[in-house]
C-alpha cells in the first residue's frame, strides 16, 4: 500500500466511501478509490465480510472537474501564506502559527476579535478551512491542512470526541443503536474517528443535510442478510 494511501471498511463500498470522505474532509473528486475486498454475506449469523476499499488523495492539478477556478482558488503559496491572503481579505489582524506532521499541516490563528472568523457553531471556521484546503490542492499540497480559531476547534473536536466514545460505549454496553445529534461533515468525521477506537461497535452517517448524523452500532447488530 502506498504510504499517502489508506484502507476504509463498510457494509457496503458504498458506505466505506463515505466514511474515507468524511474522515478525509474532501469531495469524492478529490480521491482514487480502489476496492480491495468486496463484502461478503454471512450464512446464519456466522463469517461475513465488510467492503474493503483504498483511497488515495488526487493531486490538485490531476484531479477532474471544470478547468474555471474562482478568484479565492487563484490565490498563491504555502498553506499558511493562503490563510494569511484570506483573513487579510477581511481586514482581520491575526498571527498564524504553522505546524507540520507526516500527513496534516495545522495553522493556529491568534488575534483579536476574532470571534467572526468562527461563527456559530464553528460554521464560518469550517469553511475558512475548507476553503485552505482546496486552495491547497490547487497548488499541489497533498496533505490535509487543518484551521483553528485561538484554540476553537481543539476544545470543539475534544467535547465531540468524549461524546462519541462515551456514546459508543453505552451503545455496546447496551446492546442497541445509538445515534447522536444531527450535525456538519467537520464533526460527523471526529466523530468516526473517536468511535473507531471502541471495539465492538461501529458508526454510519445517516439522513440528509442539515439532519445527517452519526449512529453507532453494537458489532453484534450488524448483518450482511
Amino acid at each position: 500500500m502506498r504510504s499517502d494511501s489508506r484502507d476504509y471498511s463498510g457494509k457496503t463500498v458504498e458506505e466505506a466511501v463515505q466514511t474515507a470522505l468524511e474522515e478525509l474532509g474532501v469531495r469524492r473528486e478529490d480521491v482514487s478509490i480502489e476496492i480491495v475486498e468486496e463484502p461478503q454475506k454471512s450464512f446464519f449469523g456466522i463469517g461475513g465480510k465488510e467492503a474493503r476499499i483504498r483511497v488515495e488523495l488526487i493531486q490538485g492539478e490531476e484531479s477532474g472537474g471544470s478547468d474555471k477556478e474562482s478568484p479565492a482558488e487563484q490565490i498563491l503559496g504555502t498553506p499558511d501564506e493562503i490563510l494569511r491572503k484570506i483573513i487579510e481579505i477581511f481586514e482581520f489582524d491575526a498571527v498564524i502559527d504553522s505546524k507540520e506532521t507526516l500527513d496534516e499541516t495545522s495553522l493556529e490563528v491568534w488575534g483579536d476579535n476574532l470571534a467572526l472568523l468562527i461563527g456559530k457553531g464553528g460554521s464560518t471556521l469550517d469553511a475558512l478551512d475548507f476553503l485552505v484546503n482546496v486552495c491547497a490542492r490547487k497548488r499541489g499540497v497533498r496533505k490535509r491542512v487543518t484551521v483553528d480559531i485561538e484554540g476553537y476547534r481543539k476544545r470543539r473536536n475534544s467535547r465531540i470526541e468524549k461524546e462519541a466514545i462515551e456514546l459508543a460505549k453505552r451503545a455496546l454496553a447496551e446492546g442497541k443503536t445509538l445515534e447522536m445529534p444531527a450535525t456538519g461533515s467537520a464533526n460527523r468525521r471526529i466523530a468516526h474517528i473517536a468511535i473507531r477506537s471502541v471495539e465492538g461497535v461501529w458508526s454510519e452517517s445517516v439522513g440528509e443535510e442539515p439532519q445527517r448524523r452519526v449512529v453507532v452500532h453494537p458489532k453484534n447488530e450488524k448483518s450482511f442478510t
